[in-house]
């Protein structure tokens, strides 16, 4: 899939166009837009519930690692409870991730927006300047800083 592919392009240091960011962002608006206020999970096996990772893809890399692979497996949940973003480093690709991990698994994937995904948090807490310092409209065509 390639929603994956794009996921270990990131974990491995790479990092994706502009244009690329903005189609990840809408079509992962598109489709949040689209579930219901309210999501029921009964019936799945397993629920894993994720708080307040603040931008440390090496926390989410050891949750996703602890997890397991849920990709055959439809009883498996994941619910990302809020505060992806900012305090530390790795905020938009903690972000990029979840955006992906929820394109690929839809049904599979809950993400809970908190207070640090307002626009004026991340302002305050760093989020908006990770992110004009990693994405600009000047990046090359290889999406580079």
């Amino acid at each position: 899939d390639e929603a994956l592919q794009v996921l270990e392009y990131i974990h491995s240091g790479g990092r994706i166009d502009l244009d690329d960011l903005a189609k990840l962002c809408q079509a992962t608006t598109l489709l949040l837009k689209q579930e219901p206020t309210l999501i029921d999970k009964k019936g799945i096996d397993l629920v894993t519930v994720v708080g307040d990772l603040h931008g440390s893809l090496a926390s989410l890399k050891k949750v996703l690692e602890l997890v397991g692979d849920i990709e055959d497996d439809s009883d498996r949940c994941i619910v990302f409870d809020g505060d992806f973003v900012d305090r530390g480093d790795d905020s938009v690709e903690v972000l990029l991730t979840l955006l992906l991990l929820k394109i690929a698994y839809p049904d599979r994937v809950v993400l809970l927006r908190g207070n640090h995904e307002d626009s004026i948090v991340a302002q305050v807490y760093g989020f908006a300047d990770e992110l004009l310092s990693k994405y600009t409209l000047s990046d090359d065509a290889e999406g580079q800083a």
